[in-house]
């Protein structure tokens, strides 16, 4: 039974999610938007700048560069460097976003690292008391996903926050 204060919406798969009107919102502080710089990630970035804006949140910009773990190196190829350059690159993305996008709309934190990208999210969401994750979803294939799963699927399952998914408006209309 509902009260004045209650409603209950089903989605497609009858799970009921009550959203109360008239409560309080949640405090948001900090924002963490992880960010591939792909097109999907930019349309999530454009997202939690709008909610670092519209709470007066500080945004956590996210990256991480994946370590190789197909096959061992050869000797002579120089892995340290590699990582280097990677985090040095990503480091000036995101440099760059910050100085077209953000600009002093917010305040802004930065995070390159050499990790695994779901276990660094959850990480930093945890470690740094993160209120909210804004993430992309790409619309990976059935295969795709059955083989290495998705970052954004392993962030749900385990982030001690609220996720707000953005769909890459590509392969929206795929799924």
């Amino acid at each position: 039974m509902m009260d004045q204060n209650t409603a209950t919406q089903s989605n497609q798969a009858n799970v009921d999610y009550e959203f109360l009107s008239g409560g309080t919102m949640l405090p948001i502080k900090k924002i963490l938007c992880p960010t591939d710089f792909s097109d999907a990630s930019r349309n999530a970035m454009d997202t939690a700048l709008e909610f670092a804006i519209q709470f007066s949140a500080e945004l956590w910009i996210l990256h991480a560069v994946e370590p190789i773990q197909t096959m061992p190196a050869p000797a002579n190829f120089p892995l340290p460097g590699h990582y280097k350059a990677c985090i040095d690159g990503a480091t000036q993305k995101i440099e760059s976003i910050i100085k077209k996008q953000v600009q002093d709309k917010c305040r802004v934190k930065v995070c390159v690292d050499m990790a695994a990208a779901a276990e660094k999210i959850i990480q930093i969401a945890g470690d740094e008391a993160i209120d909210f994750i804004v993430i992309a979803t790409h619309g990976e294939s059935a295969l795709h996903q059955l083989l290495f799963g998705s970052v954004a699927e392993k962030v749900i399952r385990r982030a001690p926050c609220p996720i707000l998914i953005v769909r890459d408006s590509q392969h929206a209309e795929k799924l």
